[in-house]
C-alpha cells in the first residue's frame, strides 16, 4: 500500500489516523483505545490546531491532546465557548463536522407534560424551543427565511403554520413570529400533546451588518446573549416567558454519535 489510510468512528479521527501512520499502511482507531490514541500525539498533530490555538490551549493548562480529551465539557466551553463544546465531542467520535454540512433545516421539538397542555404552557415551551432554534442559526452561521409551528392535540388532530419572511437569526423577531403563529391556532378542542418549531430555507449568514438599526440591535442582543449563555451555561439568561422552567425543552446535544466500533 502507497499511502496512509485512516479508519475511525469519526471522520476527524480517521483523518488524524491517516496522518499518523508512517509509513505507507493502514490505522485503525477504537473508541475504547483513544487515551493510548493520543497519548502518542502532539497538539499540533490534531487538524484545526494551529499554533495559535495550542497557545490558546496551553495557557488553560492543556499540552497534549490526551489532557485535550480529558478534559470536562463545561472546562472547553467556559474558555472556548461553543467550539470548545464541539471539540469535546468531535474528540470522542462524535460526527460533528459532518452533521453541520448537511444542514438543510434547524428545528425543535418537545413533547408537552401534563403542566403545559394548554395554550399558555404551549406558548412558553414555543418560546423556549424557538429560541434553542435561533442559538443553532447562529452557532451554524445561518439564517432562516421561513418558519414553521407544528403543533399535535391529544385527541389525534394536528395543524401547522407558517411564515415567511427576510433572512434573520435573531431569537427576538424568530419568537415573534412564532408567537404570531400560535395566535392562529385554535386550543379550544383538545390539549397540545407535541410542538414542533422547524426553521428552514436558510442560507448563510451575510458577514456586514444590517443598515437598519432595529435588525442589528435585535441581532446583538441575541449574540450578547449567546456570549453570557455559552461562558456561564445554559438558560443563565433567558426570555421572561419561559419563566426560567428547567423542564421545558432541556438542552441536549443535537449530534450524531459515534457511528461504529472496530473489531
Amino acid at each position: 500500500l502507497t499511502c496512509s489510510v485512516g479508519v475511525g468512528p469519526n471522520h476527524f479521527l480517521a483523518k488524524v489516523a491517516a496522518e499518523a501512520k508512517k509509513p505507507d499502511g493502514i490505522n485503525f482507531v477504537r473508541l475504547d483505545e483513544l487515551e493510548k490514541f493520543y497519548s502518542d500525539l502532539e497538539l499540533l498533530d490534531l487538524p484545526g490546531i494551529n499554533l495559535k490555538m495550542q497557545q490558546a490551549l496551553n495557557l488553560v493548562g492543556i499540552r497534549s491532546p490526551l489532557e485535550f480529551y480529558q478534559a470536562k465539557d463545561d472546562f472547553l466551553a467556559r474558555f472556548f465557548h461553543w467550539p470548545g463544546r464541539l471539540w469535546y465531542y468531535r474528540l470522542r467520535g462524535y460526527e460533528v463536522d459532518d452533521y453541520k454540512s448537511r444542514t438543510s433545516t434547524i428545528g425543535h421539538s418537545f413533547v408537552l407534560p401534563p403542566q403545559f397542555r394548554s395554550s399558555a404552557g404551549a406558548k412558553k415551551v414555543i418560546v423556549k424551543l424557538t429560541t434553542k432554534v435561533g442559538y443553532r442559526l447562529r452557532q451554524e452561521h445561518f439564517q432562516a427565511r421561513s418558519l414553521s409551528l407544528y403543533i399535535r392535540f391529544l385527541d389525534g388532530h394536528a395543524t401547522r403554520e407558517f411564515v415567511n419572511f427576510t433572512p434573520i437569526s435573531d431569537s427576538q423577531t424568530l419568537i415573534r413570529h412564532a408567537l404570531n403563529l400560535l395566535a392562529k391556532i385554535n386550543f379550544s378542542q383538545s390539549a397540545p400533546i407535541n410542538i414542533f418549531v422547524v426553521a428552514f430555507k436558510l442560507a448563510q449568514t451575510e458577514r456586514q451588518r444590517s443598515l437598519f438599526s432595529e435588525i442589528q440591535k435585535a441581532s446583538d442582543l441575541s449574540q450578547a446573549m449567546d456570549e453570557i449563555n455559552d461562558q456561564f451555561g445554559h438558560d443563565s439568561i433567558y426570555f421572561a416567558e419561559t419563566d426560567h422552567d428547567q423542564s421545558i425543552a432541556p438542552n441536549r446535544i443535537p449530534f450524531g454519535r459515534p457511528r461504529y466500533e472496530m473489531s
